[in-house]
């Protein structure tokens, strides 16, 4: 019997109760890559983006036509065009509040799955992960991860087809073991399957100088960022990944 076999049967022998097969079972269906299937049909984002069910109210009748255009763009002819967005602009432009509708939009997409993580041919307990980034922690949830928070809590589709856990707002958790995180660093990335991330304020990382070391330390997270993202939900030759620079 080989090193690994006999580990597998030290296993077995340590299983309990009369039901093994059972709790094998349950092991394997744990670990094993299931079908995905797709729920429920894919809104047309041209449709989408105009309709309080699936956006809210302020999307619908405050977002820049500007901006709308550009979301319909990068998730135009049913498919996501791109997987690297840089928004720019004065204050005040809505460019962060684009950026939040855009990652709204790729978590519909997922919601309308069911085995999100089999979508991708990962595991079926894989958590899939978006991540808010900003300058400190504190700005990243006081700011972009608050107002996405609150985006959610209002939009219609988002109360009653896809509920994220009300008890907890820490983290925005979500069925099929989808979450949202915030952070500031690389190191808030560790351990997670991101499929998804926003760099915020992107020009004021370090200080408001400007100067090459800060931009530095964007260059850095946006590159750790492109490597997980890319190296987690490339499947098939496609890269599923969506990253926001602001």
């Amino acid at each position: 019997m080989s090193k690994k076999n006999t580990k597998v049967a030290k296993l077995i022998k340590l299983l309990t109760g009369d039901n093994k097969v059972e709790q094998i079972a349950n092991v394997i269906d744990k670990v094993q890559v299931k079908e995905y299937e797709q729920i429920r049909p894919i809104v047309p984002i041209e449709k989408w983006i105009n309709d309080q069910y699936y956006v809210g109210k302020d999307c619908v009748d405050k977002l820049y036509p500007f901006w709308k255009d550009l979301i319909c763009e990068i998730f135009g002819g049913g498919k996501q065009n791109y997987n690297q967005i840089v928004l720019t602009g004065g204050i005040g432009t809505g460019k962060s509040t684009c950026g939040l509708y855009i990652v709204l939009r790729k978590l519909y997409e997922l919601s309308c799955y069911e085995n999100v993580a089999g979508l991708f041919g990962l595991m079926s307990n894989t958590m899939t992960a978006f991540l808010y980034f900003s300058l400190t922690k504190y700005q990243a949830e006081r700011s972009g991860f608050s107002q996405l928070r609150s985006i959610i809590d209002g939009v219609p589709y988002f109360k009653e087809l896809f509920k994220r856990n009300q008890y907890r707002n820490s983290t925005l958790d979500f069925p099929e073991n989808i979450r949202i995180f915030y952070g500031s660093s690389t190191s808030d990335m560790i351990g997670l399957n991101c499929i998804s991330a926003v760099i915020d304020e992107a020009n004021f990382f370090g200080d408001s100088s400007g100067s090459e070391v800060d931009l530095g330390s964007v260059e850095e997270l946006y590159n750790a960022v492109l490597s997980r993202t890319s190296s987690r939900f490339t499947s098939n030759g496609v890269n599923n990944s969506l990253n926001l620079v602001i």
